[in-house]
């Protein structure tokens, strides 16, 4: 009954956390088999295999997502191990809110678990990249852990939504996953064919995160690579001085 009762909440689109709570991993993998029961069904009722793979792909990383949030570590293992979820499936800026919200020691078991299974390349540059946007340079410390300098290369530059996950860190104005990346060899200049220039300096300084900028600068990034008719890395750099001494000003103002 629940496992019926768990399929249409998803299929609705509510969140079933009371239910998750009270009964969690072996239900978990009970409304897995469920789902995918009920898309064979659909297959064979409709022959349309794409929408209902596509659909079976949604639900479990909806249900990756309510795991996290419910700190179920076994339920995050098998759906990553067995069920092979794809992270994000159901929308990265839900799954990345949920694994901020999840306990550190869930936080911990997803990344080891992605890091160290081999097909989970995909899921690999997904949760790489939500490790630099929320700024977990620990967990992007243990992700790389006892790999080698070649294999972390062929996944750290790997870009989402554009920008590697370098650039999302010094936009973001995390400092120490910065440093961190860019010790397991992440490339200072990498930047998207599309946005010529807009390299993890030139994000760094436009994020308004002047150390980090001059600790890339420092490491060996290229400060005269900017989009075409923008105003270059030292421009920017001096203007947010400008503004950082414009408020230092206002606010003496009120000082007695």
């Amino acid at each position: 009954m629940f496992t019926f009762l768990f399929f249409v909440l998803l299929i609705q689109g509510s969140s079933p956390l009371g239910a998750m709570e009270a009964q969690r991993g072996d239900n978990i993998e009970q409304s897995l088999e469920t789902i995918e029961k009920t898309m064979k069904a659909k297959i064979k009722k409709h022959g349309s295999v794409n929408q209902a793979v596509f659909r079976l792909q949604e639900m479990q990383a909806r249900l990756f997502d309510e795991a996290l949030l419910v700190n179920d570590k076994n339920s995050v293992v098998t759906l990553l191990s067995e069920a092979k979820v794809t992270i994000g499936y159901d929308g990265m800026e839900r799954t990345q809110d949920c694994f901020n919200k999840a306990s550190e020691a869930t936080q911990l078991e997803a990344t080891v678990t992605i890091a160290n299974i081999d097909y989970q390349k995909e899921n690999r540059k997904r949760l790489l990249w939500i490790l630099a946007s929320l700024g977990k340079a620990d967990l992007i410390k243990k992700f790389f852990n006892g790999w080698t300098r070649e294999k972390c290369q062929k996944y750290i530059d790997l870009p989402w939504r554009h920008y590697a996950p370098l650039s999302e860190a010094a936009f973001k104005g995390h400092r120490e996953t910065v440093n961190v990346l860019a010790s397991f060899g992440a490339q200072l200049d990498c930047y998207p064919d599309f946005y010529n220039g807009f390299a993890p300096l030139y994000r760094a300084a436009l994020g308004g995160n002047e150390l980090i900028a001059h600790d890339l600068i420092r490491l060996g990034a290229d400060k005269n690579l900017h989009p075409e008719g923008t105003l270059t890395v030292e421009e920017l750099l001096s203007r947010i001085k400008m503004h950082k001494q414009d408020e230092i000003e206002k606010s003496s103002k009120y000082v007695l």
